[in-house]
């Protein structure tokens, strides 16, 4: 739907390459945000470890960290990871995941800028999650993503660190115009994340 190369041409393209080339691969995102931007009629949370607190708001549902795991995991792994699984399958190169940049902090933002399948889903107007929430349930994709790469033999690249705050969200100066994405900035952030990656690979190689 966003690319432009379907992905039986793509696995014919890397069929060939060698065990020091790089695929790096962008499928899939952010899938945590269809649950995590708004605020449904049933509020919903978590406690993301052991020694978590209650987050403490009125009306809320606490639902076991488990099942929401079972519910990102059973997507995440249906559809990115089988695909990933053909790619690995398909190629002698080193792959590499780029996880999907962290949630954005700041709801005022997020209301402003709202896709239009978020806008859509409801004839009221939407009210948005907790950032706290949005975070929770970053990270249990990143959790998931981890084990799945590593499971396929394949490396998982985190956000940049100068793009993330240090309670765990994107910087404001990297968010793009919608309520998930990031912006050019960022890319070039993961630009210069991969070409390092690739440099440090070339380096030791000449040293052997």
């Amino acid at each position: 739907m966003v690319g432009d190369m379907p992905l039986e041409r793509f696995r014919r393209m890397i069929r060939n390459l060698r065990p020091d080339d790089f695929v790096f691969s962008v499928i899939g995102g952010n899938q945590y945000a269809a649950i995590a931007t708004l605020k449904y009629s049933v509020d919903f949370d978590f406690l993301d470890s052991p020694a978590a607190r209650d987050p403490g708001a009125e009306q809320v549902q606490i639902i076991p960290a488990r099942a929401l795991q079972s519910y990102l995991g059973e997507g995440i792994r249906s559809n990115d990871g089988a695909m990933l699984r053909l790619i690995r399958q398909e190629t002698r190169a080193r792959v590499f995941h780029l996880a999907p940049p962290p949630p954005k902090e700041d709801n005022e933002f997020i209301a402003a800028n709202l896709e239009s399948n978020f806008v859509d889903e409801s004839s009221e107007i939407p009210t948005i999650a907790r950032p706290t929430l949005r975070l929770k349930c970053w990270r249990t994709q990143q959790e998931i993503l981890t084990k799945l790469c590593a499971e396929a033999q394949i490396g998982l690249i985190m956000p940049p660190n100068e793009a993330v705050t240090p309670a765990g969200y994107l910087r404001p100066e990297f968010y793009g115009r919608d309520s998930t994405h990031a912006n050019r900035r960022y890319g070039e952030l993961v630009l210069k994340q991969i070409m390092a990656l690739v440099e440090s690979s070339d380096q030791k190689e000449h040293r052997l």
